[in-house]
């Protein structure tokens, strides 16, 4: 019996996208590297439209044509290696779907090199065990012929918002992996924003029941709802207070590391992405602070009072920010490789599914509908209502000696963009200086080197 789609890779991802697949009534061909594992899960579910297979000629002759193959394996050579072993067993008008998190220029990369030979997909999902096995949001990217032959399983899989499946094309080549990206990035600042409360409200002598109970509340409000804010308040909530035992240690797998260096690549303004990253490193130098800290008094002020409804609304402005910063990067870059990448489409397929999925989404389709997103007046009245409480919140937050990054990123960087002039001119001068970089003088087109130590001595 030809199968409808197959899929390469037993984790937990790939397991529960194939149950997914298979429950919403097609059937679904598996091969793992190690075939006990295949047989182990083809037991398990041995009454489902799902064939196992020892070997990858056996897995692809078992497709109906043209096949669709689905790889969920580690990012890196081990995708490469698969796509070189598959490609003697099909045909030009197969379709591999690279559906893993690899990296957006390894997809670019792929995209070139195979261009011809078969069909190709990059493909993000974010969403996690839950989201796979029961509707993830998915952004695609690749041949546009591949994308419309897998378009009916993947929309009919995803999460649905809005009557709509929470499964978008980007364009082609990597566009569906760099959407993905950026949507992790987004996902460090939140996740860091979150934390720094967590963190201001621990030091100021609440328990984590009454933490979670603030949070609880926040959730009643629209703009503030979401699947991060909700999980937190879950884990803070326990009676058991198992939070307190985790070691305060981040790691992080590198998604928010490449984000933020492809920013600097392109000289896109991701500045909360960037804090967040580095929040996880210091957090991770646990030794480090151990050692540092025993050299240093004690320097968190036990004394901290901040009002809930400050730091809620300074909560709101910085996670604007984030949004603004992460969405113009992916405008950026679309422009760049002619993507056909929509604002309002992104926040469409992010509201369900995703680990992103809250109202704010809501106010991001909003505000990309408005045009440019720092003066559009949505995000000019989010500025007029919270601006003035996030400068408190970090007044008071550093006065505490409360360590506040992405807190401290947003307000820079609203207090930086509203400038007409700022302070690059002497840093330019500078430059000039020291290596005749030139400089631009006001009103001129052309670009001079000035003899500054010329009459120094």
């Amino acid at each position: 019996m030809p199968m409808d789609v197959g899929l390469i890779g037993l984790g937990v991802m790939g397991e529960n996208l194939i149950l997914n697949m298979e429950e919403k009534g097609y059937k679904v061909s598996v091969f793992n590297r190690t075939t006990s594992k295949t047989h182990c899960f083809i037991e398990k579910h041995k009454n489902k439209n799902i064939s196992g297979h020892e070997t990858l000629k056996e897995f692809v002759t078992s497709l109906t044509l043209p096949r669709k193959i689905i790889l969920l394996i580690k990012s890196g050579d081990a995708v490469d290696s698969m796509i070189d072993n598959l490609i003697p067993l099909i045909a030009k008008n197969d379709l591999i779907i690279d559906a893993g998190n690899s990296f957006y220029e390894d997809t670019e990369k792929r995209y070139a090199k195979y261009k011809g030979k078969f069909l190709f997909l990059g493909v993000g999902i974010s969403g996690g065990e839950l989201g796979a096995r029961h509707g993830p949001s998915i952004m695609v990217g690749g041949d546009i012929e591949g994308w419309n032959n897998i378009k009916p399983i993947f929309e009919q899989i995803s999460a649905k918002s809005d009557n709509k499946p929470c499964c978008a094309y980007f364009g082609n080549s990597s566009s569906g992996h760099f959407v993905k990206m950026v949507h992790n990035g987004i996902e460090y600042c939140e996740m860091q924003l979150i934390s720094e409360v967590y963190f201001l409200f621990k030091k100021s002598k609440m328990t984590n029941q009454r933490i979670s109970e603030i949070f609880e509340k926040w959730l009643g409000e629209k703009e503030l709802n979401s699947y991060l804010l909700e999980i937190t308040q879950i884990i803070l909530k326990r009676e058991d207070n198992l939070i307190d035992k985790i070691m305060d240690k981040a790691s992080q797998k590198g998604t928010g590391m490449q984000c933020v260096s492809t920013a600097l690549n392109y000289s896109s303004i991701c500045t909360l992405m960037s804090d967040a990253v580095f929040s996880r490193i210091i957090s991770s130098k646990k030794e480090m602070r151990e050692h540092i800290s025993k050299s240093y008094e004690n320097a968190i002020d036990k004394d901290i009072c901040i009002e809930e409804n400050i730091v809620k609304s300074a909560f709101l402005m910085a996670k604007a920010v984030a949004y603004v910063q992460g969405y113009n990067f992916m405008l950026e870059l679309a422009g760049i490789m002619n993507w056909s990448i929509n604002l309002q489409e992104t926040s469409q397929i992010w509201k369900n599914g995703c680990i992103l999925r809250g109202g704010f989404l809501d106010v991001m389709v909003k505000m990309s509908e408005e045009g440019s997103l720092e003066t559009s007046n949505t995000f000019k009245e989010i500025y007029k209502v919270h601006f003035g409480n996030l400068k408190s919140f970090i007044k008071r937050s550093i006065d505490k000696n409360i360590p506040i990054p992405c807190f401290s990123s947003a307000l820079n960087y609203l207090n930086g963009i509203v400038l007409e002039e700022g302070g690059g001119n002497l840093v330019q001068a500078m430059r000039d200086c020291f290596g005749s970089h030139t400089v631009q003088l006001k009103g001129k087109d052309d670009f001079i080197h000035i003899d500054w130590l010329k009459n120094s001595k």
